[in-house]
């Protein structure tokens, strides 16, 4: 077994990482990759936005390696999201698993995740999910509160001239961000 600690990234986007790389680096994992897998964010073309600049930004990262995953199974995310209790946490559940997934694949000992920088994300449904995923694949969940960056991550970003996106991902948080209506969770069920 390799008693190397390397760290697998979700990253949802480029902005919430330029604040974070540096101190994820700082906690001395012998490699640490990137992984983008954003199947959840809608529209198509807002996910080819925000791919393109986490490639663009990749230098600035330093990390060893960023893989990407152009999936982008539309049908089955939005029957999930409808079909889900929480939607949040659905979407929370499906990335961490294919992320932990590829790290248990890659040989990585630990995975984390951007999502961790937001304050608008539910930080105590982010620690279970990741901490019960974690289990499931026998990988350990780096979890912690990481909000303190994010005001680093818009200083960083804007330096950088990074696109920033105005809404979470999903078609709900965006209807929700621009109608400036919150949608309660059921409203979306037969």
């Amino acid at each position: 077994m390799n008693s190397q600690k390397k760290l697998l990234v979700h990253i949802c986007c480029a902005p919430c990482l330029s604040g974070l790389s540096d101190y994820l680096k700082s906690l001395n994992f012998n490699r640490i990759t990137g992984y983008f897998y954003n199947p959840n964010i809608h529209p198509y073309k807002e996910f080819k936005k925000r791919r393109h600049q986490v490639r663009e930004s990749e230098k600035i990262f330093g990390f060893d390696e960023i893989i990407y995953s152009n999936e982008y199974p539309l049908r089955e995310i939005l029957q999930g999201m409808l079909e889900a209790e929480n939607r949040c946490e659905f979407c929370f559940r499906t990335r961490f698993q294919k992320t932990a997934e590829k790290a248990s694949e890659l040989g990585h000992s630990h995975f984390s995740s951007t999502l961790l920088v937001s304050p608008y994300q539910d930080q105590e449904l982010l620690m279970k999910t990741g901490n019960q995923v974690a289990d499931e694949y026998s990988v350990e969940f780096l979890g912690e509160d990481m909000r303190r960056f994010y005001d680093l991550s818009r200083e960083e970003s804007k330096a950088h001239g990074m696109y920033c996106q105005g809404y979470c991902g999903c078609v709900f948080s965006e209807y929700e961000r621009y109608s400036k209506r919150k949608l309660p969770l059921m409203i979306w069920r037969k």
